[in-house]
């Protein structure tokens, strides 16, 4: 799989007007996101998500990585979680070869 992987890290405490902002920007630039279906019969179901999030529990030294295919929109999400107050990187992913 090629595309590329933005990088974000906010490390002081996220408050709800930041976490909204960032998910405003997901929609925004096409990052999918997880859903979780707790009804399974066995357990729950995740679909896919371009997005692994992590912070403290406090919330705070909160760090994004986020699987974009399109250059445009990773460069647009870069853009937007600067905006956030983030610090953002960004790298293109390479192709892995099977043999």
């Amino acid at each position: 799989m090629s595309g590329y992987t933005v990088t974000a890290f906010y490390e002081p405490k996220m408050d709800d007007k930041r976490h909204d902002r960032i998910h405003t920007a997901f929609k925004r630039c096409g990052v999918r996101l997880a859903v979780h279906d707790l009804t399974a019969e066995h357990g729950f179901s995740v679909t896919f998500s371009d997005v692994d999030w992590t912070a403290l529990e406090d919330g705070s030294e909160t760090e994004l990585i986020i699987h974009c295919e399109e250059l445009d929109n990773a460069t647009r999400l870069v853009s937007e979680l600067r905006a956030c107050g983030m610090i953002v990187t960004v790298r293109a992913e390479a192709d892995e070869v099977t043999s």
